[in-house]
């Protein structure tokens, strides 16, 4: 198999598979490089250790993840339809990326994670917050505390992309299915708005 040229990113596609796979703190530097099909020195000569490596690639990740909802976000709409774009990009980011998505909800909060990736995982935070309460301000959302519906919004996609990646990776398990999506979507927008309505896709 020919390796990418970019040897830099082929360690970090290796760490996110170990990473996800294994557990950060069961993972090291050398099956990082077996993985990514390098020597160990190669790997030190572009990360000092495993949390560089895991820094910048939940930096990696998460930026792309922040992008596609500050995207959705950002285009002039009601909030019913920001809802749907925000909550179907991300389920579309699962889909072509299940397991980088799987490892960033691994380790949203892993202690190893350094200033400029605390500062990411606040940027999305803003960013959902902002959302919910111009939602609630709006009238579409309830009133509740703004944590507890990003722990609603967040929460549920994070188990999305778990399930997503043991249907993957598990023989015995089967990934969700349009229907077990399309039934989450419906039950988180019903929390958020506290009456029973519904999405048709």
């Amino acid at each position: 198999m020919k390796k990418s040229p970019d040897k830099k990113q082929d360690i970090i596609c290796a760490a996110i598979q170990i990473f996800a796979t294994t557990g950060y703190a069961a993972s090291n530097v050398p099956s990082i490089a077996k993985g990514a099909r390098v020597s160990v020195g190669s790997i030190y000569h572009y990360f000092d250790n495993k949390q560089a490596i895991l820094n910048v690639a939940f930096q990696d990740v998460l930026n792309q993840f922040l992008d596609s909802i500050c995207n959705s976000i950002q285009q002039e709409s009601e909030t019913k339809n920001t809802f749907d774009r925000l909550f179907n990009i991300t389920i579309e980011l699962i889909d072509d990326n299940t397991t980088a998505m799987h490892f960033i909800y691994q380790n949203i909060f892993n202690v190893d994670l350094n200033t400029e990736s605390k500062d990411l995982r606040s940027k999305v935070i803003s960013t959902l917050t902002e959302f919910l309460e111009a939602g609630q301000k709006d009238g579409t959302f309830i009133k509740a505390g703004v944590q507890s519906q990003i722990a609603l919004l967040t929460g549920s996609l994070s188990m999305m992309a778990n399930f997503s990646w043991i249907g993957e990776n598990v023989e015995t398990a089967v990934s969700p299915d349009s229907s077990t999506i399309l039934d989450l979507k419906n039950q988180v927008w019903n929390g958020l708005i506290g009456e029973n309505k519904t999405f048709n896709s």
